[in-house]
């Protein structure tokens, strides 16, 4: 903020410009030195550093996996706190190396305060007053996990976790069982919908697992005949839609198109209409025969 013009450039061993950052860590000491995450998934580089006010940058070389997303000074020009999907990494010697810190969590942001240190993350918020080598949860008796859909009906309650299988419950929240067998275990989240006039039926995908289909209240699922692979779809929680005259007809946007079941989902077939990237549909109420769609353009709109 007190200069008049800033530089751009990237580390020569960069394939591409930055494309998200995703933070960016000022040295209060020193405002030439910056560290700064460009995220773009899961990819090595993502953490770089520089000493001139960004007129030039290298990589971070000595974290080779971190999936860094969050960035902290510490108490002194030295530390730094690097926080990443399931790990908090630090270094004192301003990044010449880094350890990892005993807190083993999806780290969403961290702020070192003069009496400790705060860690924000998917699963709560921590607390350290000793540097780090030990945590404290500050959200008490307050639990919760990130889901990304939910749906419910007779007693059955089914969501959509980030970091989990889907979750369900059959006796309105009492019990919970995750559905973490095969073809679940190690997949995460996705959507998940009960039949509105039937609960017997269940669908569910998630980011790893195609389109599954359940004909006994979400007991049991199986891959239902023509059915597109919809893993890595859009999440949406729109995703799918019922006829509102006849809920055993069942449409479900895709990457791949429009599909359409007519035995609540049981079988499918895609819709010769010419539209991929569909992120949502929906139907009218009021007249079947009309149905909206939300079309994704790589950028976010629709």
């Amino acid at each position: 903020k007190n200069t008049s013009l800033w530089y751009y450039s990237y580390p020569t061993n960069l394939t591409q410009p930055f494309l998200r950052v995703m933070d960016i860590a000022v040295n209060p000491w020193n405002p030439n030195e910056q560290y700064l995450v460009d995220w773009r998934g899961y990819q090595y580089p993502d953490l770089f550093y520089t000493v001139n006010n960004g007129r030039s940058w290298k990589t971070v070389e000595n974290l080779s996996y971190t999936a860094a997303q969050e960035l902290a000074y510490g108490n002194n020009s030295s530390t730094i706190y690097v926080g990443a999907d399931g790990a908090l990494y630090v270094s004192y010697n301003n990044g010449s190396t880094f350890s990892d810190l005993p807190l083993y969590v999806d780290v969403r942001f961290i702020d070192v305060e003069p009496n400790g240190i705060y860690v924000g993350s998917d699963q709560g918020m921590y607390f350290s007053n000793n540097g780090g080598n030990s945590w404290v949860s500050s959200t008490g008796d307050l639990h919760s996990s990130l889901l990304t859909d939910v749906s419910v009906s007779n007693g059955t309650i089914i969501t959509a976790v980030q970091d989990y299988s889907p979750i369900i419950s059959y006796d309105n929240g009492k019990t919970w069982d995750s559905l973490s067998y095969s073809p679940f275990a190690g997949s995460e989240d996705g959507m998940v919908a009960i039949n509105p006039t039937n609960s017997s039926y269940v669908y569910t995908f998630t980011g790893q697992v195609q389109l599954m289909v359940s004909n006994d209240g979400g007991r049991s699922f199986f891959y239902p005949p023509g059915a597109p692979d919809v893993a890595n779809s859009f999440w949406s929680d729109n995703a799918i839609a019922f006829d509102p005259n006849d809920s055993k007809n069942v449409y479900l946007a895709t990457k791949l198109g429009v599909y359409f079941s007519s035995n609540y989902g049981s079988s499918w077939k895609r819709e010769p209409w010419p539209f991929t990237n569909v992120s949502s549909i929906a139907i009218s109420p009021q007249n079947n025969k009309t149905i909206f769609l939300g079309i994704n353009y790589g950028n976010g709109s629709g």
